[in-house]
């Protein structure tokens, strides 16, 4: 893969008009629905997951989860006037845990069009949702500020857990400023022409997009820059121009989050889902989480994982293999391939193709994960099977990113069908952009393409479509796989 080194940007405007949310103290509870605050709508999760807390004389909103890794999601719609001109939102709130572990907790932003279509959102988590708040806390303030683009007309607000523990939260406002068209400074203008510079070279979708309209509209919003760390408002409103144009894929790692993705085992081990392996009579099932990494320790211990735990289950009563890709949200694909490789053929599992029509592929190869012309790792015992079984692979709509690419690197494989729904669709890969100060942009600039030179431009379907969203107790879609790797006996 091609690296490219580049340069970013900052934030500037005038402020439009401030505004509290209604009940953002949360002091009023609802006629209807005692455990909410007026003005607030439970999205997600259970109702005895909401409740109304009081210290001293003051009321705030309290959201517990008591079992592992549910959501919870309480919001606010504002209709505001449709924008006619770029703004800033800023939205802030103090929040409190108590033996909160998972995923976190975190204020949330979304940005809806007249018609009621949703546009964007963001939380306090940036690329990786490492900011999220876990464990025990005191009362903190908070904020997540973001560009909303021209033509919108509502936005929604809100408190979002997902784990499990407890997490409060108080004294919401959120403030809505106009950014004036005006002349960037230096570190301004440089930053957003390198980013620019980028997506005009190398996104699949360059020539499509406004570039110019984007680039200056990006500068206004960054226009008093002191540092490039200032910029980074400026990179997100640019990606989020282009989601306008299909780009849905690409995004900015900030300097901080770089660290973090590249980090020590301390601190990336929280943030990792091990595989589930488990045998389900005679059938060796293996349930494939994203990671969310590139910490080289944290791969090998990912991949072994799944090597050891197929190894484990590998005996002559084995009657075939469930690869459940349903959870796997992307991430790096190096170790879902490389702990998943005993199950893959040894051929070009599947390539990437650029702009230019370039095209390189991946590969597994006895414990050994490659490209065309870069070696990646190698475990020190990779497993062998002694022979082939029928493989069943489960995808959903969460199925996303690197998840797709594991998916499309057993399309084609030997004795192996796949069941479920269709993937989240998101089948560009991300190349890795340096920037000057350190940071990464992550840009859609190749499609994804399988072994038999198939290019995915959406979602890939599985060869068995199965919903999985109905609400009764049988797993249907892994009831199918079971069914079918039955009757290849």
């Amino acid at each position: 893969m091609k690296k490219i080194f580049v340069i970013l940007l900052v934030l500037t405007s005038q402020l439009c008009f401030a505004q509290t949310a209604q009940n953002s103290g949360f002091d009023l509870s609802c006629p209807d629905a005692d455990f909410l605050p007026c003005n607030w709508e439970l999205s997600w999760g259970e109702e005895d997951y909401c409740t109304l807390q009081k210290e001293e004389d003051n009321q705030y909103l309290s959201l517990s989860i008591p079992v592992a890794n549910a959501v919870v999601f309480v919001e606010q719609p504002i209709a505001i006037e449709e924008t006619k001109e770029i703004k800033i939102i800023t939205l802030s709130g103090k929040i409190k845990t108590k033996n909160f572990t998972g995923k976190g907790a975190s204020l949330h932003i979304q940005l809806f069009d007249s018609q009621g279509q949703y546009i964007t959102k963001k939380d306090m988590g940036g690329s990786r949702s490492a900011k999220w708040i876990i464990g025990d806390t005191g009362w903190k303030s908070y904020s997540i500020q973001m560009a909303c683009p021209v033509g919108i007309a509502k936005i929604n607000i809100g408190a979002i857990i997902q784990g499990q523990g407890t997490a409060n939260f108080d004294d919401f406002e959120i403030k809505i400023e106009a950014v004036t068209e005006k002349k960037p400074n230096e570190i301004a203008a440089s930053y957003m022409e390198e980013v620019a510079e980028v997506i005009a070279t190398h996104s699949l979708y360059k020539d499509a997009i406004d570039l110019q309209k984007m680039k200056k509209q990006a500068k206004w919003v960054v226009a008093d820059a002191q540092t490039k760390k200032d910029c980074q408002l400026g990179v997100e409103y640019m990606l989020q121009f282009m989601q306008a144009y299909g780009d849905n894929h690409s995004f900015f790692m900030p300097v901080k989050e770089v660290a973090e993705w590249k980090g020590d085992t301390d601190t990336g081990e929280a943030s990792i889902k091990y595989p589930g392996i488990k045998q389900i009579g005679t059938i060796g099932y293996i349930s494939v989480p994203g990671f969310h990494s590139s910490n080289q320790e944290l791969i090998r211990a990912y991949a072994d994982s799944l090597q050891s735990g197929i190894k484990s289950m590998f005996n002559d009563e084995l009657s075939g293999w469930i690869v459940d890709l349903r959870p796997n949200d992307g991430g790096n694909m190096e170790p879902m391939i490389l702990g998943l490789g005993p199950l893959l053929d040894d051929v070009a599992l599947g390539s990437l193709m650029d702009v230019n029509g370039n095209i390189e592929s991946w590969y597994y190869k006895d414990g050994t994960y490659a490209w065309d012309e870069e070696k990646g790792m190698t475990l020190e015992k990779p497993v062998k099977l002694s022979k082939k079984l029928p493989i069943a692979v489960l995808t959903s709509a969460y199925t996303g990113s690197s998840g797709e690419i594991t998916t499309i690197s057993f399309i084609g494989n030997t004795k192996t069908r796949s069941f479920g729904e269709a993937t989240m669709g998101l089948t560009t890969g991300n190349d890795e952009f340096h920037l000057s100060d350190g940071s990464i942009l992550f840009l859609a600039s190749t499609y994804m393409m399988d072994r038999n030179g198939n290019i995915f431009k959406s979602r890939i379907k599985p060869d068995v479509e199965i919903s999985g969203t109905d609400k009764s107790d049988t797993d249907a879609v892994l009831e199918a796989a079971k069914q079918w790797i039955k009757e290849q006996q």
